[in-house]
């Protein structure tokens, strides 16, 4: 039987490339990790007079190991790096870009979640062609010469297979479905298993947004899962004060129409309206939000999605909408995908 992550069907790769549901395939990424650590030494030579660069190749090398370092940024430094050398029309800069491209791709997988680009394509939609790479060693193959001949099947958008509005309502109303079967508890605890890894670029993003604040970014997400663990109690005043900084940070983000800020934003409202489902009454919140009140489960589980896949959260009822004005639907999708998935398979 082949590795599940092997098919490159459009039946089975639209669960199968989510980052989410890729990163438990822990041999998988070593393995692979293993295939593209000699080509990040090789990476590392050639972008030695560029600091940034070389920092996004080292943070890479940390995660690796299990250190923390800002995958967002080495995530955009190298999907930038790579665009750059395709653009170049040199054969050799086009076979380190692909590498440069499927170092990214493999991040995206290892952190398990979309992560932070200015580039025209997501290369978690190139990692078809990491995963075929895997045979290389044994196939006695030289990396590079195949990666130059390797087909473009899993590194092109145009092979993703077509969506509508129907496939994205489908997803939704299925995934709420299996949410609304569990008991209150077991549904908070997928949720949270869901919104936390959205938070770590929230942490990231420790700015000054309000003057004289109760705590930083980085603390109010600390506090939001030591709350969410039960490592600190509710005592009536905690639970107030990391809401009031969620939903002020998440005001701000959501004030320019750039989506990286939105992608926090909705994270920090995701994290915001856990709480208050969590401890079961009206939170203190920035006054000026008005009466805000936290979304619905489908609202949740629709933010979500589109967290999930790094865009600004619309509607459902406008999704058909939106492939005309040419925004990404199968991404959500595929993200509502891998949640069911989660519900639905069995525990280890």
């Amino acid at each position: 039987m082949p590795h599940p992550v092997l098919d490159l069907s459009s039946a089975s790769r639209d669960v199968y490339l989510s980052p989410s549901r890729l990163s438990r395939e822990t041999e998988l990424i070593g393995e692979l990790y293993a295939l593209l650590e000699p080509q990040l030494n090789v990476l590392a030579d050639d972008i030695e007079d560029d600091p940034d660069l070389a920092e996004a190749i080292e943070a890479v090398r940390t995660i690796a190991a299990g250190g923390r370092a800002d995958a967002d940024t080495a995530h955009e430094l190298l999907t930038g790096w790579a665009e750059e050398l395709e653009e170049t029309g040199d054969h050799d800069d086009a076979i380190t870009a692909r590498i440069v491209w499927l170092v990214a791709a493999w991040l995206s997988v290892k952190v398990g979640r979309h992560l932070r680009t200015e580039a025209g394509s997501d290369p978690l939609w190139r990692f078809g062609g990491l995963v075929n790479v895997l045979a290389l060693p044994r196939l006695g193959k030289d990396f590079r010469e195949v990666m130059a001949a390797v087909d473009e099947t899993g590194f092109h958008d145009a092979h993703r297979p077509a969506v509508s509005g129907e496939h994205y309502d489908r997803a939704l109303e299925a995934v709420v479905a299996e949410l609304s079967k569990l008991d209150s508890a077991k549904r908070l605890d997928v949720l949270y298993a869901w919104i936390s890894p959205l938070l770590d670029e929230v942490a990231w993003e420790n700015r000054e947004f309000m003057d004289e604040p109760e705590m930083e970014t980085a603390e109010a997400v600390e506090r939001f899962r030591r709350l969410a663990s039960g490592d600190t109690p509710d005592d009536g005043d905690e639970a107030d004060a990391v809401h009031y900084h969620l939903t002020s940070f998440a005001l701000g983000e959501s004030e320019d129409q750039d989506p990286d800020m939105h992608v926090r934003s909705q994270a920090a409202y995701l994290a915001a309206d856990w709480l208050r489902l969590k401890t079961g009454r009206q939170l203190r919140a920035d006054e000026n939000l008005g009466n805000y009140a936290p979304d619905d489960l489908p609202g949740l589980v629709n933010t979500l999605a589109w967290t999930r896949s790094r865009q600004i959260s619309q509607l459902p009822e406008y999704v058909d909408e939106l492939i005309d004005s040419g925004h990404d639907l199968l991404t959500p999708i595929t993200e509502l995908r891998a949640m069911l998935t989660d519900l639905t398979s069995p525990s280890d």
